[in-house]
């Protein structure tokens, strides 16, 4: 019987450290526009997805640093967007901001 509880404890206590989050989302501009293609990532991971054509993203968060996980957003001509939330914020509007292109005369 002691055996049995033992690896009932065991278990769940390696299935808490690697509990999932599912994130989804929309990321866009300042104007509200959808950006497809926005690379997503979580921090200290390896695992990269995109956003969909709608701006629209779902992403399985596994790091969790102080009951909170940490997102980056990046695509080409924004800036590096990063996002930080808790186990229970798995809904993201996120706003990426353009870099300004303007170039400077000299």
């Amino acid at each position: 019987m002691k055996k049995i509880i033992f690896l009932f404890l065991f278990f769940t206590g390696i299935s808490s450290c690697y509990s999932q989050i599912k994130i989804t989302g929309f990321v866009h501009d300042e104007n509200n526009k959808p950006l497809s293609d926005v690379y997503i990532y979580e921090k200290g991971t390896t695992k990269t997805i995109k956003s969909d054509k709608d701006g629209k993203f779902s992403v399985e968060v596994t790091k969790l640093v102080d009951n909170k996980y940490l997102i980056e957003f990046s695509i080409e001509g924004y800036y590096i967007t990063q996002v930080s939330g808790t186990k229970d914020e798995t809904i993201l509007d996120v706003e990426i901001g353009r870099k300004d292109e303007k170039l400077k005369k000299q």
